[in-house]
This record gives structure tokens, sequence and C-alpha cells, in this order.
């Protein structure tokens, strides 16, 4: 597990834009479908790293995991004009830690600022709700993404 603090930044909008045509916000209904092959994306690499522990998702897993994702948790959205290219997916994991569960960027959008524009807008809101403590979890094949989360601040406890 990782764990970590930011300065809080006005984000009053439903939309935020970080470069010429990526916009951060809130999904619609019609983005879910859309977020789920994101989740898909990022829970067939996980399979492929770790067989021995995680099995293919059946139909019914992911639609239990799209309601889950629809009533109980916070996402939002990166959007190449219309193309959804990023999420990240939140919820409440104790009374003052608030749980990064899932953060996905397409492969050919990383390491332009937009996953860190997700954890920090994501963030901002955990905050507004009263959590002083953002807590995620990494596996550890996954070097990339510990090294992001490191750059964000974040540290293992």
């Amino acid at each position: 597990r990782h764990t970590g603090r930011y300065n809080d930044k006005k984000w009053n909008d439903r939309k935020y834009t970080i470069m010429d045509k990526i916009n951060i916000e809130k999904p619609e209904l019609k983005d879910y479908k859309k977020i789920m092959q994101l989740s898909k994306e990022l829970d067939d690499m996980h399979i492929k790293e770790r067989p021995d522990i995680l099995g293919e998702l059946t139909l019914s897993d992911r639609f239990i995991l799209f309601i889950t994702y629809y009533f109980k948790d916070d996402i939002l959205i990166a959007k190449d004009d219309n193309k959804i290219i990023g999420m990240i997916a939140g919820e409440k994991f104790s009374k003052i830690s608030y749980l990064i569960k899932d953060i996905y960027i397409k492969e050919e959008y990383r390491h332009k600022n937009i996953g860190k524009q997700l954890v920090e807008k994501l963030t901002i809101i955990a905050k507004r709700k009263g959590f002083n403590r953002i807590t995620l979890n990494c596996w550890e094949f996954n070097k990339n993404a510990k090294r992001f989360y490191d750059n964000l601040g974040f540290s293992p406890y």
C-alpha cells in the first residue's frame, strides 16, 4: 500500500482542461461502457502478470464491477476530444482515508501528466468529503506504477 497527501487546489468546474484537447471530467451514463473497456485493459494486464492469483473475469463479474462503479465510486475520466483515454476510481477506505481503487491511462497517452492530473482531481474530491489521507494498492510487478506513485509523493507503508 502507498499513501500520500496533496496540496489542495480549487477545482469547481465539471470539466478541467490539461492540454489542448485533453479534459478531466466526471463521466456521464453514456461513458460507462468505455470506462469498463478501460477497466478490462487494466484487469487483463494484472491477469497476465499474476495468473496464479487472478483469473479471467466473467461477464457477470464485470456487470457487478459496473454496478459498483456507477453507484459507489467517485470516477473521473480523461478525454481527448470525445475519446476516453484514461480513468480513475476511488472510494471511502476508512474514517480518515480515501482509497484510489483504479487508475488507467491508455498506453499511447502515458507520460503526459494525465495520470497526475487524474490523481490530483480525485484527491480534491476526497478532501472535500473530509478525508485527509489517500491510500492505494500497487502490485509489486508494476514497476512503472510504483515509480509514478513515488513521483507523486506516495510512500509505501
